[in-house]
């Protein structure tokens, strides 16, 4: 039997083709990455140095890629804020999906971040890496801190009133009291569901 071998021409047209195919597929990859409104790095998970990190990452942290690829998560983001991720990291060097909230010292302040850590399996399911993606969540802990402060002067105003306050949700008839009337009528919140009925 012969074997068919194409002409030379056709391997360099084909070859010209995978290779455009190839870097229009790196362009897209880069304009997700360069524009996703997050934190993106990869970490080899069995020295935990950085693989590649976005432009948000190099501006937050304010060093360049150059600073950070090759280099451990623990010289990039402190000893402490590792010390803090190394149990999520660990879940995730095990397979497991993860996240956790901290505060990192940032180009625009201390901020309060969500990192979400991804474990990237290698062909035989070992985990080879870990994609993080992180967001800042500092105003939405602002609005919780404010929201908490703003509940605690309302309790506070309902004591020194002596007087209480109760919501009706019509929708599952179940009735809520505010602390103040369990006090007013001496129960115990834990003991008595509270409907209209």
């Amino acid at each position: 039997s012969t074997t068919e071998i194409p002409e030379a021409g056709g391997f360099a047209a084909e070859r010209r083709r995978l290779e455009a195919e190839l870097q229009a597929s790196q362009h897209l990859v880069r304009l997700l990455t360069e524009n996703a409104p997050a934190f993106l790095a990869y970490v080899d998970a069995a020295d935990l140095r950085y693989r590649f990190v976005n432009r948000q990452f190099e501006l937050a942290f304010r060093r360049t890629r150059a600073e950070i690829v090759g280099h451990c998560v623990a010289e990039v983001i402190g000893e402490l804020n590792f010390q803090f991720a190394l149990p999520s990291i660990e879940k995730a060097r095990a397979g497991e999906r993860t996240s956790y909230t901290n505060t990192f010292p940032l180009a625009q302040g201390t901020r309060w971040l969500e990192m979400n850590l991804v474990p990237d399996f290698d062909g035989n399911h070992v985990v080879s890496g870990i994609l993080v993606h992180g967001y800042d969540i500092t105003e939405r802990k602002e609005a919780e801190a404010a929201l908490q402060k703003t509940k605690q002067r309302f309790d506070q105003a309902e004591r020194l009133a002596a007087i209480g306050s109760w919501e009706l949700d019509l929708s599952t008839n179940v009735l809520s009291w505010s602390d103040e009337i369990f006090r007013i009528f001496e129960m115990e919140p834990t003991r008595w569901d509270a409907t209209y009925e």
